[in-house]
């Protein structure tokens, strides 16, 4: 995971993803790159950031890739569960619980 990982705080400051001050919305930015966002995604065993990750997966793909908020939530599952999926059983089976990811 790069240093470099942001999100934008409610307050509008940009900070590190996961300091305090990013809780809240978390806006991941375009240029993020895609093995990057789901290396963050799993990395996570907080449910409560886990659903705001999630959120902002979700949100990130239906701007950048134009899709409706049902089929980025299932482009975000499948895609969390296939990453999670080839890094062995108890990253999927934790990406499961946090995501409700299924492959």
């Amino acid at each position: 995971m790069s240093d470099q990982t942001e999100a934008i705080a409610p307050n509008g400051d940009v900070v590190p993803f996961g300091t305090p001050g990013s809780e809240g919305p978390i806006e991941l930015h375009n240029e993020l790159p895609i093995g990057e966002k789901y290396d963050i995604a799993l990395s996570i065993s907080c449910p409560v950031l886990a659903s705001q990750y999630f959120e902002a997966c979700v949100a990130h793909t239906m701007k950048t890739r134009g899709k409706t908020r049902k089929e980025a939530e299932a482009m975000e599952r499948t895609t969390i569960a296939f990453v999670a999926s080839s890094r062995g059983g108890q990253v999927l089976e934790k990406a499961k619980k946090l995501y409700g990811s299924e492959v």
